[in-house]
């Protein structure tokens, strides 16, 4: 709508280009009657039907609009307090609901922004026109994709709508899309991963011993868990590694500290060695061996989750001259004793005692189950101590100290046991054999228990690392 505020006002406003097209409308405020008219609009007087107001609509053909402004009456019935008169554009409805903001006595730089609503079109062809000449491709036709061609109420041009269900800007390229489409296509995409991340979990748990291990009462760890437990397996958490894999300590947060083995397996055979290992250590509950809190079989590769041992484990202990909880006989022939009871009940017959010979042969000689020769070779701990045995120079291996003849003849005891548990699986002892004889060393030369020796603490909480008892030493299974 085209609308005049003011008293002996005429407007008129016609087609620019043509000036085919003109139209108007006067307000008045009568000489007789002008003191009276209210200093507000009031409803009475907001249709601005012509009383100090009046409007007019615009033609719909109009495409251009020149705005003239005069008296037809030489200004004499205008207010004094405001003898001007101006007039704008404006949405049909919206003088109504302002109307309480005019004055005849306000001045047009009071109110400088109106709403208005400019009807508009593209082009001066019909939809069939436009869509003809341009829809194969021409820029001319701006009506993107999933959106309709609509005539322009005025009859010229056309103009863009989206279809029902749709949403965008009907003039790109792109169009509009479905409403609610790009919220479900995201939906079955992440839906989609879920199943897919899950069936690999599912595969993952199967793959590393899921249904071998599924009845022991130790706490299934999430992958997640672990690796925000270790930050993500950081080298700076890196308590050791061996040949079937790498122990990094971590924190949980409604736990101690924890050392987590992530598994080297690969194979079928190392999955049910590494079942077999789970299995022992849960039901373990020794003084002397570190506790078995967990595993997780979601990961590509199992993991073992252990009590975090303060005082080191034993691999740590063999390895470092300047242990002194090894530092005597004494104390080596009370932790194999302890450790061959421990694990009796849990053993497996013959390949289980293999690997103690194992842990015997390194207690013994101080050296790793696989270590690097001064020239760079690889050196084999089991067939370095067996033929050092058959050729009676195991004074070139044995690295433990000894105080007499009675702990001397011990470790030769123990040597021999070491042997025959690594030999052939038809002449090795059996778990009670080894676990009777250690206990029988013990007994028997009872000024061998640690009394009064002053490392009695230091003895307590050391804890035997499974690694070394149980995985460390399949790897030389035979």
């Amino acid at each position: 709508m085209f609308m005049a505020i003011g008293c002996d006002t005429l407007t008129r406003f016609s087609d620019s280009k043509s000036y085919r097209l003109s139209t108007g409308c006067i307000s008045v405020c009568s000489s007789n009657t002008i003191n009276e008219i209210p200093i507000n609009f009031t409803q009475e007087i907001a249709d601005c039907s012509g009383i100090g107001c009046c409007q007019t609509s615009v033609p719909k053909p109009l495409q251009s609009l020149t705005i003239n402004l005069s008296s037809f009456n030489y200004h004499s019935d205008q207010l004094d307090s405001n003898p001007r008169s101006y007039g704008f554009l404006a949405e049909q409805t919206w003088f109504r609901n302002h109307s309480r903001l005019f004055s005849l006595k306000d001045t047009p730089e009071k109110h400088k922004y109106y709403n208005a609503v400019i009807d508009w079109a593209i082009g001066n062809k019909t939809c069939e026109q436009a869509i003809r000449e341009g829809g194969g491709g021409n820029d001319e036709y701006m009506c993107g994709l999933h959106t309709t061609c609509n005539i322009s109420d005025h009859g010229y041009g056309y103009r863009c709508l989206r279809k029902e269900g749709y949403k965008g800007n009907p003039y790109t390229k792109q169009g509009c899309t479905a409403i609610g489409g790009g919220v479900l296509l995201s939906t079955l995409v992440l839906t989609l991963c879920w199943i897919y991340k899950k069936k690999i979990l599912e595969r993952n748990h199967r793959k590393n011993g899921g249904l071998l291990l599924e009845h022991l009462s130790v706490k299934s760890f999430k992958e997640a868990q672990l690796e925000k437990a270790t930050n993500y397996l950081d080298a700076w958490r890196l308590l050791g590694q061996g040949g079937n894999g790498w122990v990094y300590k971590g924190s949980l947060a409604d736990m101690f500290d924890i050392a987590v083995k992530k598994s080297k397996v690969v194979d079928q055979n190392q999955i049910e060695q590494f079942a077999n290992e789970a299995e022992i250590v849960a039901k373990l509950n020794h003084k002397n061996v570190v506790k078995l809190l967990g595993f997780c079989l979601e990961s590509k590769v199992p993991m073992l989750v252990y009590d975090c041992v303060p005082n080191g484990t034993l691999s740590h202990h063999i390895q470092t001259s300047s242990s002194r909880i090894l530092s005597s006989w004494r104390f080596c022939l009370r932790i194999v004793a302890e450790t061959a009871q421990a694990l009796t009940g849990e053993l497996t017959i013959k390949s289980d005692v293999y690997g103690f010979g194992v842990v015997l042969m390194e207690l013994i000689s101080k050296q790793k189950p696989v270590s690097q020769g001064q020239t760079g070779e690889m050196i084999n701990l089991v067939h370095a101590f067996t033929s050092a045995a058959e050729d009676n120079q195991l004074d070139q291996v044995l690295k433990v100290g000894v105080a007499n003849e009675r702990e001397t003849e011990q470790v030769n005891m123990v040597t021999k046991l070491a042997v025959r548990c690594v030999a052939m699986p038809r002449i090795r002892p059996t778990r009670t054999e080894v676990a009777v004889m250690l206990n029988g060393l013990v007994k028997k030369y009872h000024s061998f228990h640690i009394e009064g020796s002053g490392h009695g603490d230091e003895l307590e909480s050391l804890l035997i690392d499974q690694e070394v008892v149980t995985i460390t030493v399949y790897s030389d299974l035979e």
